[in-house]
């Protein structure tokens, strides 16, 4: 039992001299991404301009997918983007594109990795009124 505690310890004492980077286990590769399942708090963000589009005309929305590992934000390459029946998949950069047309209302926008939903956010669709 005290062998394990001196090796908790020295675990703990070397991760708090070190650093949040080294404590957390992130190592970025060198592309730039950093490795999933090195940190415990991984959280994905999904942003989409623009947010507000108007209904019944074509547009095309841009996507750029990030990852926030350890304070280090990396993109998140080959996740699908999806909208409706609407598909893309992010690049190396965490982009992605889609052109639409929707109707007037509110739409949720998923980002999957692995068919697992890693993040969301949401476009509105609002009519003309200049007419």
């Amino acid at each position: 039992m005290r062998c394990s505690l001196q090796k908790v310890a020295a675990v703990l004492a070397t991760a708090v001299m070190s650093g949040p980077q080294v404590a957390c286990g992130a190592r970025a590769r060198s592309d730039g991404t950093v490795t999933r399942a090195a940190c415990m708090r991984t959280r994905d963000l999904l942003t989409v301009y623009p947010g507000t589009t108007t209904s019944n005309e074509q547009h095309t929305l841009k996507f750029q997918a990030t990852a926030n590992a350890c304070g280090q934000r990396a993109p998140v390459r080959g996740a699908e983007v999806r909208l409706g029946s609407y598909r893309a998949t992010t690049d190396a950069h965490g982009r992605a594109r889609l052109t639409v047309r929707l109707q007037t209302g509110r739409y949720l926008i998923r980002l999957y990795v692995h068919r697992r939903v890693i993040a969301r956010t949401h476009v509105w669709a609002i009519p003309n009124v200049s007419r």
